[in-house]
């Protein structure tokens, strides 16, 4: 029979992605929302990074233990076994959804090595490195209904500090996971570009344009005098030379990312290792 202490390891992971999840939902910032928060956060240097990147040790390790319980465990009854494969699920769509992101941003550091390294190396108004995390994200788990968006808070001590909910010097982007991610990327990329080093004075502009219950909230960043749509217009521009070049000195089109996800997820139930996207580098079919 299952126990509550069998799974001590795994449900304390568990509730912390149900918490990350949970949270993310009831999360009341929107698109280009620029808020006053405050958070603790040590911070070394800036980087591109994959928003699922500090569960996923925890989830890989849940899942792996969870997999042997239902091998393992001959006393379970019906809905113990039912609910230790819902956990299943939801830490396969976890890993997944990780591979998926980490395979985007590696397309855009190969496709577009220019703005991929503007942006890993991007710093605020005070020279400091700002982290930019990237999740690639199901619509229904989607913070606001926009195939992308990106997200800016600031501290209230300090107006040039870009805070998310992944800590102080950070930003964060989420990207619907449909066939064009990576062009939706490159435009939110503009925005960024443009905001983390002007944030004060984009939090002026904001709150005189966007501000009002009249506005849509596609509408948001794109004003024509907005600076940062003015940058993800230029962006998307960028992207789409370098694919096209890309494509002309040979390189494939990328495996489209609904045909990726069943097979990660199928190699995940299977118990199959996910091979993860910078080691693919040598023979990536973009």
């Amino acid at each position: 029979m299952l126990s509550d202490n069998d799974l001590a390891v795994d449900s304390y992971c568990l509730l912390v992605l149900k918490k990350v999840n949970i949270n993310n939902h009831d999360m009341k910032t929107f698109y280009l929302v620029i808020v006053l928060f405050v958070f603790s956060y040590s911070h070394v240097v800036g980087r591109i990074k994959n928003g699922y990147e500090s569960e996923l040790q925890c989830a890989k390790t849940s899942l792996q233990k969870l997999n042997l319980l239902l091998v393992e465990d001959k006393n379970m009854t019906v809905i113990q076994r039912l609910d230790v494969k819902s956990n299943i699920e939801a830490l396969i769509n976890y890993i997944s959804f990780y591979e998926i992101t980490a395979a985007l941003i590696e397309e855009l550091r190969i496709v577009s090595p220019g703005i991929y390294n503007e942006i890993d190396s991007i710093k605020d108004k005070k020279g400091r490195p700002t982290d930019v995390y990237v999740k690639v994200v199901p619509r229904e788990n989607s913070k606001v209904q926009l195939k992308a968006a990106s997200f800016f808070e600031r501290r209230s001590m300090d107006e040039d500090m870009n805070v998310s909910t992944y800590g102080d010097y950070s930003v964060s982007v989420d990207i619907w996971m449909v066939e064009n991610a990576l062009f939706l990327l490159s435009h939110e990329l503009g925005h960024i570009k443009y905001i983390v080093p002007n944030l004060a004075e984009y939090l002026k502009f904001y709150e005189k344009k966007y501000k009002r219950p009249e506005v849509s909230i596609s509408f948001v960043g794109h004003n024509p005098k907005d600076q940062s749509g003015k940058y993800a217009n230029d962006f998307e521009r960028r992207y789409l030379q370098d694919r096209k070049s890309y494509l002309y000195n040979g390189g494939e089109k990328a495996e489209r990312l609904v045909s990726r996800l069943i097979r990660i997820r199928k190699d995940l139930r299977n118990g199959n290792g996910v091979v993860s996207a910078s080691a693919l580098e040598s023979n990536y079919s973009f």
